[in-house]
């Protein structure tokens, strides 16, 4: 089952990571990604944006993709799902 994105908006940014929780069914995944990956993808598509933050708002879309991805190829329950540059 693919995730969802989570109705709680909330972001957390601590230590070059963000996280972010999605949903599968009624279960909370959380779901991590980390600012070197966001620095990838915004070199990757010739993005300048400096702020993390920024580029994390911009490319949130593709990584919550890639995060449900990851997920349905299976995943330990309990677990984050770490979207790295592997993932993209």
């Amino acid at each position: 089952m693919p995730l969802t994105p989570s109705t709680n908006p909330q972001v957390i940014s601590d230590m070059g990571t963000f996280s972010f929780p999605m949903m599968d069914g009624e279960t909370l995944v959380p779901v991590r990604v980390t600012d070197d990956t966001l620095q990838y993808m915004a070199s990757r598509d010739h993005t300048h944006l400096d702020e993390p933050a920024d580029l994390f708002d911009q490319y949130r879309g593709e990584v919550e993709a890639a995060a449900s991805a990851k997920y349905d190829k299976g995943h330990e329950p309990g677990q984050a799902v770490i979207v790295t540059l592997d993932d993209l």
